[in-house]
């Protein structure tokens, strides 16, 4: 799952797919009024053009000993400064509209057309196509310190009860849920063929490699 937002905030202008939809690898999936964020664009721009003018002056001034070097170097530093607000405007058009990173599915529509949304919020859950899918499981603190990488599961699915799916620990954090004390396993699966949606509903039983003698 992905959160997909826009890297400025601002108006919506579109919202070109709905939950549910299945959309294709760069398929634009919303897109901000771009008003503003032009403008931005433009006064960047002729700010650009001014320090471009200013330097050029100056170093023909430079050039006939009438400038000095200070002032040559502070006229060049203002140019420099006016380029990169130029590439942080352009930077910011062009994530000023989601586009799909991947095929996939939209899970879930966070915003609508004509809201105001802050610069990094959520616009869409993003489900990607993948064959990879990934079980999140909460365990103790007695049972995290035994479980290891690539130790065996065995997991049943509420959707598929008669069905019993292999999978491997593939991810483990390092840190405890703040309001559960619990710790996050990811274990890897293979749907063998199963239909698969993402939010379902899993049992597993890990067979850790860690061993004791008694």
């Amino acid at each position: 799952e992905m959160r997909l937002s826009f890297k400025t905030g601002g108006i919506i202008s579109s919202i070109l797919v709905n939950e549910g939809d299945v959309v294709k690898k760069g398929q634009t999936l919303a897109t901000l009024n771009l008003s503003e964020i032009n403008a931005m664009l433009q006064q960047a721009k002729l700010g650009y053009e001014k320090a471009n003018r200013d330097y050029q002056r100056a170093l023909s001034l430079y050039n006939d000993s009438v400038a000095t070097l200070e002032q040559l170097q502070n006229a060049k530093t203002a140019l420099d400064y006016a380029k990169a607000n130029v590439d942080v405007a352009s930077f910011n058009l062009s994530y000023s509209t989601i586009a799909a990173p991947e095929d996939g599915t939209i899970l879930k529509k966070l915003a609508s057309e004509n809201e105001i949304i802050a610069q990094g919020h959520p616009v869409f859950l993003f489900g990607k196509k993948s064959q990879n899918w990934l079980l999140k499981v909460n365990v103790t603190d007695k049972d995290a310190v035994l479980i290891n990488h690539n130790d065996s599961v065995d997991i049943t699915l509420d959707a598929h009860p008669k069905a019993i799916l292999k999978g491997v620990v593939t991810e483990r954090r390092k840190f405890a849920d703040p309001y559960t004390g619990t710790f996050e396993i990811g274990i890897s699966l293979n749907p063998q063929g199963l239909t698969l949606v993402s939010g379902l509903i899993a049992k597993a039983s890990i067979q850790s490699q860690s061993r004791k003698e008694y």
